[in-house]
C-alpha cells in the first residue's frame, strides 16, 4: 500500500504526528503494525517535503469524524485569489499574500492568471516584512472573512 491508497485513519495519524519531533515520531511508528507504519511514514515524508504549515489546514479538518482524503495541498484555498486579483490592484493582493508563507504562498500565487501572477510577484518583492503579530492578525482576518463569505 502506498500513500495514495492510505486510509483516513493513516492520514489522520500522519497529520497528528507531523508537528512532533522525529524521535517521538519514530517511537510512535514503532508501535504501529508494520504495514500501517510504512504508509504513515510515507505520508509524513510527503508532509515534510510539502513544507506546508500545520495551521494551513482548514479549521476542523482534523476534528472531523471522517476527514477528507485529499492532502492539504490538493484542497482548495479558502480565499478566491483570482477574484481578489480582479477586484484589487496587484499591490493589495501582494500585501495580502505577504501574510502567507512558504508553500501556502506559492500555492496561492499559482492560482492566479500568469499576467496577474507576474504583477503580484513584482509587488510582493517590494512589500516590507510585516511584524509577526500584524501578519498573523491579517492572515487570520483573511481566512475568517473567506470562510464566513
Amino acid at each position: 500500500m502506498n500513500a495514495l491508497n492510505a486510509n483516513p485513519a493513516q492520514r489522520r495519524c500522519a497529520l497528528l504526528m507531523a508537528p512532533l519531533h522525529r524521535l517521538d515520531q519514530e517511537q510512535l511508528l514503532a508501535a504501529l503494525p508494520v504495514p500501517d507504519a510504512t504508509v504513515v511514514r510515507t505520508l509524513l515524508d510527503a508532509l515534510r517535503t510539502s513544507n506546508l504549515p500545520v495551521d494551513a489546514l482548514p479549521a476542523g479538518w482534523l476534528e472531523a469524524e471522517t476527514p477528507s482524503t485529499a492532502m492539504p495541498s490538493q484542497r482548495q484555498s479558502p480565499i478566491d485569489w483570482s477574484a481578489m486579483a480582479v477586484q484589487n490592484s496587484p499591490v493589495w493582493v501582494a500585501r495580502a499574500l505577504a501574510c502567507m508563507e512558504g508553500a501556502e504562498r506559492e500555492f496561492c500565487l499559482a492560482m492566479l492568471d500568469p499576467a496577474v501572477r507576474d504583477a503580484v510577484s513584482t509587488q510582493l518583492a517590494q512589500v516590507p516584512t510585516l511584524p509577526i503579530a500584524l501578519q498573523g492578525a491579517v492572515r487570520h482576518q483573511l481566512l475568517n472573512v473567506a470562510e464566513a463569505g
